[in-house]
């Protein structure tokens, strides 16, 4: 494994390039940690059992869970990678194309190699894919039992199940995967991952609006209010408002 941070977050020392490294997997971990958050919260809210979780133990206890949950992995990557000119001579050996572009004395790199400081780099890989998957059954529990106390959330509790599981969980996990089993030219994929993750916030946003109906009236006020007031104060042509508009009443009754 190969990861060389660049841009702001360059840095000559590998024991920095680490500890970037760190941050990155903790941002992953973190994230499916507070999608199993709001699935636990919304559990505890139709059980009636809201205020077990929002005292302020359970939620010392929560922002510890998001913030430490990948320190295993810390230690084992930290352990792993230590011996980084060993690593990085075995790496060229491998790939010798990889010699214009790496070792550079530009920046440094996390480098893994699963021959160097056993088991731990297959305790690394093993533990963030649990770390990243592993709350994946307890959701699916959580939508089961919600499912039985409310079936008309069915939709929006598989919607919500799905649309992490498939821009964050699944994706890093055959990142994790690949790397694992030596499998190389995941570089492409890796971006294409760190995009799609992103997502997942405008696409909880647009199914809460679509499947929560509170959500959804106060947006189409909001899109009313919009309406009346370039009406009234005539800032968009007449025949843009009509298209517009939901009705062509709306307009001509103002």
């Amino acid at each position: 494994m190969l990861h060389c941070p660049i841009g702001l977050l360059k840095t000559k020392s590998p024991f920095w390039a680490r500890i970037w490294y760190d941050c990155l997997l903790s941002i992953l971990t973190g994230t499916t940690t507070a999608v199993l958050s709001a699935f636990i919260y919304r559990y505890a809210l139709l059980k009636g059992k809201l205020e077990t979780i929002m005292n302020w133990k359970f939620l010392t206890f929560l922002a510890f869970l998001h913030i430490f949950i990948q320190a295993p992995g810390w230690v084992f990557l930290h352990i792993c990678a230590s011996n980084t000119t060993l690593i990085a001579d075995l790496i060229v050996q491998r790939y010798p194309n990889i010699q214009k572009y790496f070792p550079n004395n530009d920046f440094a790199c996390t480098t893994v190699d699963y021959t160097v400081e056993p088991p731990f780099p297959h305790l690394l890989m093993g533990y963030s894919m649990f770390s990243m998957s592993g709350v994946i059954p307890v959701i699916v529990i959580l939508v089961y039992k919600s499912r039985k106390l409310l079936q008309k959330l069915l939709k929006a509790l598989i919607f919500q199940l799905t649309v992490p599981t498939c821009t964050i969980m699944v994706p890093f996990t055959i990142v994790v995967i690949c790397m694992t089993f030596g499998i190389g030219n995941v570089a492409y994929f890796t971006q294409a991952d760190y995009v799609l993750g992103t997502l997942h916030s405008t696409m909880n946003t647009i199914m809460m609006i679509y499947f929560i109906k509170p959500y959804r009236n106060r947006l189409i006020c909001c899109k009313t209010a919009c309406q009346r007031f370039l009406v009234t104060n005539k800032f968009l042509p007449g025949y843009i408002l009509r298209i517009w508009a939901s009705t062509p009443s709306e307009v001509y009754d103002q």
